[in-house]
């Protein structure tokens, strides 16, 4: 399902900023109606599990993106 009247919420972090979206994620309702895009700024080489670390903290599910995917609300 596509955001059809694409409620977005962009949020976007440095390195140090995970603990500012795990809070955020804590806090948004399980029916949130907007597709949440978080972005944060990691080097290259650093694999990041944050779509785990953000699922476990709030009520919404989390994935990295894929090319084409469409945006779904109540998802980060």
């Amino acid at each position: 399902m596509g955001v059809n009247n694409r409620d977005v919420l962009a949020i976007g972090a440095s390195a140090g900023g995970v603990s500012a979206l795990r809070f955020l994620a804590s806090e948004f309702p399980p029916d949130l109606p907007a597709a949440v895009l978080m972005v944060i700024h990691l080097p290259t080489q650093f694999h990041s599990s944050l779509d785990a670390i953000l699922s476990q903290n709030g009520p919404l599910p989390a994935t990295f993106a894929a090319d084409g995917e469409p945006l779904e609300r109540s998802h980060i």
